[in-house]
């Protein structure tokens, strides 16, 4: 991580309580909502602030956030 954002791995941390949190207490309707704003919210996030040193490692934490989104927006669809 880039020395400004020494603790952004806190921020990894709590988006997977967060999506522990939205499972294990949300109601089973509103899960795939929150997970998602969860997810556009961390997207936007760490566009907005690059905490990381390289372009590389930026761009596959992007993807793997983006990748989480098409999974969990998609998924409902063909798996009821």
């Amino acid at each position: 991580y880039n020395d400004d954002y020494y603790y952004w791995e806190v921020t990894v941390i709590m988006r997977k309580v967060a999506i522990i949190a939205i499972g294990a207490f949300v109601v089973e309707s509103q899960q795939i909502f929150c997970v998602l704003f969860v997810l556009a919210l961390l997207i936007f996030l760490t566009s907005y602030f690059q905490p990381f040193l390289s372009k590389k490692l930026m761009h596959l934490e992007l993807g793997s956030l983006s990748l989480a989104y098409f999974t969990f927006f998609i998924g409902p669809n063909y798996f009821p």
